[in-house]
């Protein structure tokens, strides 16, 4: 009799709750993370999306399998390269998932957050989006054959293409202001230029040769190369930190991340990772590398303070890409709030009187963690509100009951 009475008085109370509009489910990232790394998979239609103070994962279907992937600054979207187009999801609409007709293997955003730039594996165009509704803005420019990276200048003056079949080695420079490219031989053979990142300061161009295993520093306002320096086995990807005094390059056969001082041009350590590392993100404290590992299905986390991994996060098959954001985020968990302050027993409330454990439903209405799948559209059912009538006609009927029977 007084588990039933129990059972009514709980299926009741959340019924309100849920007519209150108090969640009573789990609703997908009602609190959402200060920083999240979206990785993704060669080898699903799953990106892997990551925590990444608490690298807590959940996967999301975009339909595709996907190369690149690129966050607007502000943490808004995740723009998605796939064979046959780009998959924008809406983080800030509840991870609304659009799609732009439009082939692509390389995205990038501007530093203002107003554009993305993407071009296609095999048409050496490049194209120019808004980020407000995703519409081309009808500027576009040749490029060279096989764009396989972008990097868009901090000063948003000009975007960098590394062409990686191009023979001899280029880089497209593509002025933002007239959408003028020019193409640079940086090489003077078929070296396959993978990667480029452009320092803080704009002054500076890092390009990456998978073929040649080199790492080169050309000055941005001539396109020259001023300096060198070998690097092992099938370099891949490049990043600088936000000082522009270190540089990371992944060696792909090599199974490490090498890093570069931007001072002396010289490799200062060789960090292994997991197995066929290909993309690199680095956080905006500094503080740590993420770096994904395709033969490993994994990525690793990399302590720059110690040039050691110190976590290695399973994710969807066969990741590539990889971007961090918003850009202000950080990647160290939050202190613990500080503790309440004591009050003395003359003038604590008696326990019944406090209403915070019938009133707060936690922990259902706090999502602090990632779902183990997000939604596609952002939209949610309404069949909670059917459950919660449900809840209350049951709870209204036994009240009845027990009226007649007793």
């Amino acid at each position: 009799m007084n588990l039933n009475r129990r059972l009514v008085l709980g299926l009741a109370v959340s019924g309100v709750l849920t007519i209150l509009g108090v969640p009573v489910t789990q609703v997908a990232l009602a609190t959402q993370p200060v920083c999240q790394l979206w990785v993704t998979s060669q080898g699903t239609d799953h990106p892997t999306i990551i925590d990444g103070a608490t690298l807590e994962t959940s996967t999301m279907s975009i339909g595709r399998t996907s190369w690149n992937v690129a966050m607007a600054p502000n943490g808004s979207k995740a723009y998605i390269s796939t064979d046959t187009d780009i998959k924008v999801v809406n983080i800030a609409s509840g991870y609304e998932l659009r799609t732009i007709n439009k082939a692509s293997f390389v995205v990038a955003t501007s530093p203002d957050g107003t554009k993305m730039y993407t071009a296609g594996w095999a048409s050496g165009i490049l194209d120019e989006f808004t980020t407000l509704d995703d519409g081309a803005t009808s500027r576009s420019a040749t490029v060279g054959r096989n764009p396989t990276d972008v990097a868009v200048s901090p000063n948003g003056a000009h975007l960098y293409v590394a062409n990686y079949n191009s023979n001899p080695s280029t880089v497209t420079k593509i002025d933002l202001l007239s959408f003028s490219p020019t193409n640079h031989d940086v090489d003077g053979s078929y070296a396959r230029t993978a990667g480029v990142a452009v320092s803080p300061d704009a002054s500076k161009l890092y390009v990456v040769f998978y073929g040649a295993n080199v790492v080169k520093e050309l000055d941005t306002a001539t396109m020259t190369v001023q300096r060198s320096v070998p690097v092992a086995s099938a370099p891949r990807d490049v990043v600088t930190n936000s000082s522009g005094s270190k540089i990371y390059v992944t060696s792909t056969a090599g199974n490490h991340v090498v890093e570069i001082d931007s001072t002396t041009f010289t490799v200062t350590a060789t960090i292994p990772v997991g197995n066929s590392p290909q993309k690199l993100a680095i956080s905006p404290d500094d503080r740590y590398l993420f770096v994904t590992n395709q033969g490993s299905d994994s990525v690793s986390k990399i302590d720059l303070s110690t040039d050691s991994v110190v976590d290695t996060i399973s994710v969807n098959d066969e990741p590539f890409g990889i971007d961090i954001g918003p850009s202000n985020c950080t990647t160290v968990v939050a202190a613990a709030a500080a503790p309440a302050a004591v009050v003395t027993p003359e003038t604590t409330a008696v326990p019944t009187t406090t209403l915070a454990p019938t009133t707060t439903v936690a922990p259902t209405t706090t999502v602090s963690s990632l779902p183990l799948e997000l939604p596609e559209t952002g939209t949610e059912s309404n069949s909670w509100l059917v459950l919660a009538l449900i809840a209350v006609f049951s709870g209204t009927v036994l009240a009845v009951r027990r009226h007649h029977h007793f």
